[in-house]
């Protein structure tokens, strides 16, 4: 117990272990060019699960994890077009 003392009054506190876990963040990118932040959190349950590109609807990835990851959108695909049709 850890006792914390304000205003004159004692108030006590039990100690409690908290795991932090840090998840770095990577980029991923679509074959269409579209990047992603992608960082992963733990959830309650296993997730079955799949993220699909928002620009052209191509899996960037399956899970079947208590692990599930997060995507951010964070580029556009670029285009060289040059030609009209």
């Amino acid at each position: 117990m850890v006792s914390l003392i304000g205003q004159g009054n004692c108030l006590e506190v039990s100690s409690i272990r908290a795991h932090i876990l840090t998840m770095k963040s990577v980029h991923r990118a679509c074959k269409c060019g579209a990047v992603y932040d992608r960082s992963e959190h733990i959830v309650e349950e296993r997730e079955i699960d799949s993220f699909e590109c928002a620009v052209c609807g191509e899996t960037i990835e399956n899970w079947n994890s208590a692990w599930v990851p997060r995507f951010r959108f964070i580029a556009r695909p670029t285009s060289n077009r040059n030609t009209r049709e």
